[in-house]
C-alpha cells in the first residue's frame, strides 16, 4: 500500500530535488518552442503528399475550424494544406484579443488524434489583424491507419 511516508521515503531518495532544478526563463521557453515549430515546418516542406490521405484529412479539418469559426468567431482561415502526416494552416484574426483566446481555443481544438501546434506569425501585418500559424502533427494517426 502506498502511503505519504513512502511518497516522502521516495521523493527524499529523488536523484532530482525540487529546489535544484533550473526554471527556465519565459524567453528560453519562448526560444525553444520558436525553435520546435520552425523544425515543424520543415519537416512539413520537406514531407511528400499522400493525395488520398491528405484530401480526406483536409475535409475534416476544415470541417473542425469552420465549426469553431461558428462557435468563437472573430477569425478567418486558409484552407488547411496536408501531406503525408502533417497538416498546415494559416488563420488571420481580427484583433489582438481575439488571437490570444481564439489561439487557445485552436490549441487545444478536436483534430482527431493530430497534435496542434499554433505561434504567431513572424512580421504578422497590424493592419490585418494578427496572423497565427497552425500545424497538425498527424504522424500517430498515421501510423495507427498504416498497422
Amino acid at each position: 500500500m502506498v502511503t505519504t511516508e513512502t511518497l516522502k521515503s521516495a521523493e527524499a531518495r529523488s536523484d532530482i530535488k525540487r529546489d535544484e532544478v533550473d526554471p527556465v526563463s519565459d524567453a528560453e521557453s519562448v526560444e525553444r518552442a520558436q525553435g520546435d515549430f520552425a523544425r515543424r515546418q520543415e519537416w512539413f516542406a520537406a514531407e511528400p503528399q499522400d493525395r488520398a490521405w491528405a484530401s480526406t484529412k483536409e475535409r475534416a479539418l476544415d470541417e473542425m475550424m469552420g465549426a469553431l469559426q461558428a462557435r468563437i468567431g472573430g477569425f478567418e482561415f486558409d484552407h488547411v494544406e496536408c501531406k503525408t502526416s502533417q497538416c498546415s494552416a494559416t488563420v488571420r484574426w481580427s484583433g489582438g484579443d481575439e488571437a490570444h483566446a481564439g489561439g487557445r481555443e485552436l490549441a487545444f481544438a478536436n483534430a482527431g488524434s493530430c497534435s496542434t501546434h499554433v505561434r504567431s506569425a513572424p512580421g504578422a501585418y497590424p493592419d490585418s489583424g494578427r496572423v497565427s500559424e497552425v500545424q497538425f502533427d498527424c504522424t500517430k494517426e498515421r501510423a495507427a491507419s498504416v498497422e
